[in-house]
């Protein structure tokens, strides 16, 4: 008797827990949270299992399907998620469209299944399988997690951000297509793993789709742990010029570059044809890499091998032709090993035989955009980093340079950068720096990588700065002058030197216009100036050479961004004239083949301090005071009678020279009190303004 009780009550058991499988109605097209959606007009929940045999769709304002059991979606139905949808396992057939969340336990896409994220995030806690036919599309930006202990690719994935987790091998079969439009991440763990080409015939590609979109791999916790050949793209735009390119693949040759879509030229015995009109000649030389060490100058690569037996070294930096026999844009493509951990490139320390600067043209050798304000340019002594622009149809102006010096603003208006670049260097790209210590070495690893993971470039907010442009009839060129504390009157890391535009003519001038200001020992052009904060009015001499007679003007912007107290006087030594610089100025002026019309001594600018020390002299008769300083949350502005009568206006600024709070004289009391409680830490500046200066109190806020 016990035992027929036990197996009744165990059946029991096995009846109420059975999961129950819910069907979707054939047609018509139905709503996931409608009764009538599901065949016996029950919406699934619980531990149901969920057969999609028509259409039905996931609305965004239904609360999120709650079910743990399996989704299959039949061949040729279709699921619709709008909303946010859970669950179990995913097994696609059919066509799964997301355009919010999906989060299963796993995913298999089948021969004839179609998964497509349209910008949502998929989030999968367990494995992910595409079969061959099948194919894993995100549709614009969107997220990809794989969580779960393994997942084989054999179809094709086209996601945006993949995550792969640290518990997670990740191989891809050798049918799979694996194409990256963002970032590639792979998580440290003892399990965590991408092999990017499983058999060696499976295809993980980096995508390079415009100037401003296009994938990299991120930040290897443990390198070794990626492994496999991997396809990067390189998109380049605009009309045929010379190039500066690198080589993301450990060990990359011409015939890389000529295989993956770049025609090549020069002393090779299988360059491009020669059609006569694109490539006039085509043993002329169309990659040159420059020789730090010996010459000091550019050296044509080509030694009579094959474009496939003439290696490219991933170190160095390269100044490619880019024929483009189509007058569009296009991409390059090369495949193998990628490059990663700790990589030393070798610098040389020979004087440019162009300006006896100790120039070196480098690489960006990961498959990342690396940042410049990561890399540690101690060894070197300048921090400062030079990206040569293509030079415009006809090709004769040598093109112009853009500097960035690390945490500081972009020199060079006119060659089409945003002046918020912060010094991104993309994947495939080269970049020059001055070797001014002559070390031996500069040493990159995965921790120079960016998430900023495709464009060139990235916005920041710089301050206490002003920038100067020469503008002339089709060409321009600028300066910037900043202030650090930690600066130094001559050129220091913070500086960058002026590396010229345009190509040197016989006629002793340069093919596009340069704009710079001289050091105070006069020993360096540059093109960032940075100067310590002033306790004295000081004189910097401007450089202003290559132009042409003709109509000319200086222009100043970002004087906003000055928080010092400084004014700025714009000294013309041949028109005898000072003018004040106020942000916009355009000051007018005639160059003629007269020498004191142009060089180095017709501009100067005076930053004038005495407003701001007269202010501070007055501060201590008027007896203003700014307290207490460090402030954790109320700063008290004491005044007396007499300050209360003549200052006009109280402003309090951050440290990148944006009002937070302005106070007017009709809110002046004698105890002025200013709630700092809500504020992030950091420096704050109260300017005192009177009718004759202003004073400046830095505070520290805890």
């Amino acid at each position: 008797m016990k035992g027929i009780l036990v197996l009744f009550f165990t059946l029991s058991l096995h009846v109420t827990f059975a999961q129950a499988t819910r069907t979707s109605v054939a047609s018509p097209p139905r709503n996931w949270d409608q009764t009538n959606a599901w065949v016996g007009g029950i919406v699934p929940s619980g531990t149901d299992n969920v057969v999609i045999a028509g259409t039905i769709t996931v609305r965004a304002l239904f609360p999120p399907p709650s079910f743990t059991g399996t989704v299959t979606v039949n061949a040729f139905r279709t699921l619709q998620n709008n909303g946010v949808l859970t669950g179990g396992a995913y097994i696609v057939n059919g066509t799964l469209n997301n355009t919010n969340t999906v989060s299963p336990s796993s995913i298999t896409v089948g021969n004839t299944g179609v998964f497509t994220s349209f910008g949502g995030v998929t989030n999968v806690s367990g494995n992910v399988t595409v079969n061959t036919g099948g194919t894993f599309t995100y549709s614009g930006s969107g997220l990809l997690t794989f969580n779960g202990s393994s997942s084989t690719l054999s179809g094709a994935l086209n996601v945006f951000d993949l995550e792969v987790g640290g518990g997670t091998n990740v191989t891809l079969a050798a049918s799979a297509a694996v194409n990256v439009n963002g970032l590639l991440r792979l998580y440290s763990g003892s399990g965590g793993s991408f092999d990017a080409d499983g058999p060696g015939s499976g295809v993980t590609t980096i995508r390079s789709t415009s100037s401003t979109t296009g994938g990299g791999i991120q930040t290897l916790p443990d390198p070794t742990k990626f492994t496999g050949n991997v396809t990067i793209e390189r998109y380049i735009d605009g009309d045929e010029s010379w190039r500066y390119l690198s080589m993301p693949i450990a060990s990359g040759n011409v015939g890389d570059w000529k295989n993956g879509g770049l025609s090549v030229s020069g002393n090779f015995t299988d360059p491009s044809p020669q059609d006569g009109t694109i490539i006039v000649d085509n043993t002329a030389a169309s990659i040159y890499e420059y020789d730090a060490v010996t010459t000091g100058d550019f050296v044509a690569i080509g030694n009579g091998g094959s474009v496939a037996s003439t290696g490219l070294d991933f170190r160095k930096g390269y100044a490619v032709y880019a024929y483009d026999g189509a007058g569009g844009d296009f991409v390059v493509s090369v495949s193998g090993n990628i490059n990663k951990g700790p990589i030393s490139i070798p610098l040389g320390s020979t004087p440019s035989v162009s300006d006896t600067r100790k120039w070196n043209l480098i690489a960006n050798p990961y498959p990342s955009t690396i940042d410049s304000d990561n890399i540690d340019f101690t060894a070197i002594g300048s921090a400062a980093i030079y990206v040569r622009q293509s030079n415009p149809p006809p090709y004769t102006s040598g093109g112009t340079v853009a500097s960035y010096s690390q945490g500081g603003p972009l020199t060079c208006t006119g060659c089409g950068f945003d002046t918020g670049w912060t010094g991104e260097i993309a994947i495939g790209q080269s970049f020059w720096i001055e070797n001014v210590n002559s070390a031996a070495s500069l040493a990159l690893d995965e921790n120079v990588k960016t998430t900023n993971g495709f464009t060139f470039l990235r916005k920041e907010t710089p301050t206490n700065l002003f920038r100067v442009t020469l503008v002339s009839s089709s060409q321009k060129d600028d300066l910037i002058i900043a202030f650090k504390e930690q600066a130094s009157a001559n050129f220091d890391k913070r500086d960058a030197t002026k590396r010229k535009n345009g190509d040197p003519t016989g006629l002793g001038y340069n093919t596009y216009i340069n704009l710079s200001s001289i050091t105070e020992d006069g020993t360096r052009n540059l093109a960032i100036n940075t100067m310590p904060h002033l306790t004295k009015s000081t004189v910097v001499k401007l450089s202003m050479e290559d132009v042409v007679p003709g109509n000319h003007t200086l222009e100043f912007t970002q004087l906003e961004t000055l928080s010092l107290g400084y004014k700025i006087v714009l000294i013309d030594k041949f028109a005898s004239k000072e003018v004040e610089v106020v942000n916009g100025l355009k000051y007018n002026f005639a160059v003629s083949s007269d020498a004191k019309t142009f060089g180095n001594d017709r501009f100067s600018l005076r930053i004038d301090v005495s407003n701001l020390t007269t202010a501070i002299e007055d501060e201590a008769n008027e007896l203003v005071q700014v307290y207490p300083n460090p402030v954790a949350d109320k700063l008290i502005v004491e005044l007396d009678q007499k300050s209360k009568n003549a200052i006009k206006q109280i402003d309090l600024v951050d440290s990148r020279g944006s009002l937070l709070e302005s106070i007017l004289p009709e809110a002046f009391s004698d105890k002025i009190s200013i709630d700092l409680s809500s504020r992030c830490t950091g420096i704050y500046i109260v300017k005192v303004f009177r009718s004759n200066g202003a004073s400046v109190h830095k505070i520290v806020k805890r």
